[in-house]
């Protein structure tokens, strides 16, 4: 009966990887085999912010890349929203189906591909959304991680009101 139980607590915690995170997971793995080990080195951590820790210093590491989102001039509600987008957090139908597990659709609406709804497809690689943004003139550099990508197209545009244009667009999407 015990051994009955620890198997249900087992199940209960265990959640399945799609075959995208299996994939990463398993690559993380070769990567990290790669890695050589010196087991005479005497491990140390210090935090980049500096030796002394204080909450404010972490929250101010921890926040400083969305800071713009937060100090632009949009509406709570789209700074949430896009808060929840750089934190990887927006309930497209991917993240709906890796944790709710939807059995549903996952594919993108907005367009005949047969993608998945992912935060990457439904704002940038969509054909719809190429279709908004380039009717706005902005032009993403795919290769590049979201917030890098942010950053690159506020340099690129030099516009005062980037990042609420950005933002806007996002919400309108």
């Amino acid at each position: 009966m015990e051994a009955m139980q620890a198997e249900d607590l087992d199940s209960l915690f265990f959640l399945p990887l799609s075959q995208q995170a299996f994939q990463e997971f398993e690559d993380l793995q070769a990567r990290l085999q790669l890695i050589p080990y010196d087991d005479t080195a005497i491990d140390q951590w210090v935090p980049i912010w500096g030796n002394k820790y204080t909450s404010r210093r972490f929250y101010s590491h921890i926040f400083s890349n969305v800071q713009a989102v937060w100090k632009s001039k949009c509406t709570p509600r789209i700074k949430f929203f896009a808060w929840l987008i750089l934190v990887d957090h927006l309930n497209t139908k991917s993240m709906l189906r890796r944790h709710l597990n939807i059995q549903d659709s996952i594919f993108c609406v907005m367009c005949d591909d047969g993608e998945e709804e992912t935060i990457e497809h439904l704002f940038f690689d969509c054909p719809f959304s190429q279709e908004c943004w380039a009717t706005l003139n902005f032009a993403w550099d795919g290769s590049l991680q979201l917030l890098d990508r942010l950053v690159k197209g506020s340099l690129a545009h030099n516009l005062p009101f980037f990042t609420e244009a950005t933002l806007i667009a996002a919400w309108e999407l």
